[in-house]
């Protein structure tokens, strides 16, 4: 049975309209799956000067200290920039944001001259991610500053983005990246200790993989249903408590702060019991599902003051709970949602991407103050 003449056509149209539809969405694919590299030119970089010293002659834990005039321990404060979420993404769509994240990220550095930069997870995120981790790197390194990143549950995600343990080698071979894989669970569990003297430590920097997501067979033993973020694991916490009795046996009373991604359960205690510094909690806390402990660990230590995360992107308040600091840092990137993106505000003036100072007196005190990027301003 022949068609008629304008069934003919109306087939024809539809025919050529799925094509034109395929062909986009190949096209779409294709763009999607190029590891396309980040906008911007390492020469447009000015270098920072600096008299940090980075020490790693074997030790346990390695240091930091700002040096005087002939070497020696200066005992100055030393300054730390932090980057949370800056989700350097591999959509053709986020091209345009992974440059205003870049510009952002360049603007605090070359404004701030911190002692070392920290990112808090969520970094280089999607498909095909070598490029970008490589570019991030290369102008990190071009400013000759220490930086020092922990992963978020974004990082190495998918199985044609490089892995986290891949990550920690490519990064590794920066000077300036202060990654180490460590031997506990994870990826990414180091101490960094901050010095004012050679036999003074000021601060411990503890940097941890909380994780990306609960495994089926921990969901299964801890009574999880659904999907659940990760957790600290007990081998973890088993390295901190017994990294924090070996500082303190070295170095007596010594201070410490810890870098996560993943908020611990207690942020949402903090919040509700704790006091109020600043900030507000502008969406619910994702954290894990199961507590395993953490927490517990830092008070029995008894020298972690304050524990700073990301994450939780419109999060960004600092309460100060059972005497320690529970702090979201300013979420920093573009690509992914702020509070502009989820209509909470009307204005991009007020999406509030933004980035930490925490300033480390020669006492061990420390200060903190989250800043705004003015780019939309």
């Amino acid at each position: 049975m022949s068609l008629s003449q304008p069934k003919k056509k109306r087939m024809i149209i539809l025919i050529v309209i799925g094509c034109v539809v395929l062909l986009a969405v190949g096209i779409n694919f294709l763009l999607t799956m190029a590891p396309i590299p980040l906008q911007f030119r390492v020469k447009e970089v000015l270098s920072q000067s600096t008299n940090v010293v980075y020490v790693d002659n074997g030790e346990e834990f390695p240091f930091l200290y700002k040096a005087d005039s002939e070497g020696g321990y200066s005992g100055e404060n030393l300054k730390i920039l932090t980057f949370t979420d800056t989700h350097l993404e591999t959509k053709l769509t986020s091209y345009s944001k992974n440059t205003l994240t870049i510009e952002m990220l360049k603007k605090n550095i070359e404004t701030e001259k911190p002692d070392l930069i920290v990112f808090t997870g969520d970094i280089v995120t999607g498909i095909f991610t070598t490029n970008r981790l490589k570019g991030l790197a290369d102008m990190l390194e071009a400013y000759g500053v220490y930086w020092a990143p922990v992963f978020g549950n974004h990082d190495g995600e998918f199985a044609t983005s490089r892995s986290r343990e891949e990550i920690c080698e490519i990064w590794g071979e920066y000077e300036h990246c202060l990654l180490k894989k460590g031997d506990v669970d994870g990826y990414g569990n180091y101490i960094i200790n901050i010095k004012t003297s050679a036999t003074t430590v000021s601060q411990s920097l503890v940097f941890m993989d909380s994780g990306s997501y609960m495994s089926k067979s921990d969901k299964e033993k801890y009574g999880v249903s659904g999907t659940s973020y990760d957790y600290i694991k007990q081998s973890q916490i088993d390295w901190y408590k017994q990294s924090m009795s070996t500082i303190k046996a070295r170095y007596g009373d010594t201070k410490s702060m810890l870098f996560i991604h993943i908020p611990l359960v207690e942020y949402e205690d903090a919040y509700e019991d704790g006091e109020l510094l600043y900030g507000e909690k502008k969406e619910p806390i994702c954290a894990s599902e199961y507590n395993s402990g953490m927490f517990d660990a830092i008070l029995e230590a008894g020298s972690t003051q304050a524990i700073f995360c990301g994450h939780d992107h419109v999060n960004d308040y600092d309460c100060l709970y059972q005497g320690v600091h529970f702090v979201y840092l300013q979420k920093s990137g573009y690509a992914s949602y702020d509070l502009y993106t989820k209509k909470m505000v009307v204005s991009e003036s007020l999406r509030r991407q933004g980035t930490n100072v925490i300033t480390i007196l020669s006492d061990g005190s420390f200060t903190n103050e989250p800043k705004l990027n003015t780019r939309f301003q």
